[in-house]
């Protein structure tokens, strides 16, 4: 069996924890205040070798905007409404192979294409130096890329009169989707529809 400290700490003030004390938090306890995804997130985003400060506070906060596994969770939940939204505006929802991505032009579109396209050698070199940190960084740039793109529902608009630009943000959607669910379920992360 082996152990690790961790420095866990609690609105800002470290934990004293001492194993001669018996004063600790064991895994089992911190599983019970955060949940399993969250922990997991927390504790994968962190190079295996490197000391692992544990925001308790950070963890247990339910804010999509602040608590990193959330943001990237969330980013993957907005997909799916924007695809619900779509459907009940009446637009079909492409298959990935139909997608003309030639309409998203805008530099931020342009940016998350980029981003979409890095993930394959992300993977690569995660499991090659078998540091798995390397996806969960790679999903928390792409969900800052796509949660900023989102939130501005007029520039950024999914559905529009446009049927080509429509259809390509729509295969962004898809393949946003699909990239960070993907990356959540390398982490062993839950990658839900609706949050």
């Amino acid at each position: 069996v082996m152990n690790q400290f961790v420095t866990l700490n609690r609105g800002g003030e470290q934990v004293k924890q001492s194993t001669r004390r018996a004063t600790y938090v064991t895994v089992d306890e911190l599983l019970e205040e955060v949940g399993v995804d969250v922990f997991r997130f927390f504790m994968v985003q962190r190079k295996a070798e490197g000391h692992l400060d544990f925001d308790l506070e950070l963890a247990k906060e339910t804010d999509w905007k602040k608590n990193p596994a959330y943001y990237v969770q969330y980013a993957h939940a907005r997909t799916w409404g924007i695809e619900r939204a779509a459907r009940e505006q009446g637009a079909s929802i492409p298959a990935a192979a139909s997608v003309d991505p030639a309409p998203l032009a805008l530099p931020e579109e342009i940016d998350l294409l980029k981003k979409i396209g890095e993930f394959e050698q992300v993977v690569l070199r995660a499991a090659e130096t078998r540091e798995p940190h390397h996806v969960a960084y790679y999903a928390r740039e792409l969900a800052g890329l796509w949660n900023p793109y989102v939130q501005d529902r007029v520039r950024h608009r999914v559905v529009s009169d446009d049927a080509g630009l429509t259809n390509a943000r729509l295969g962004l959607t898809l393949a946003v989707r699909t990239v960070l669910a993907n990356a959540l379920a390398l982490l062993g992360v839950a990658a839900p529809e609706q949050m």
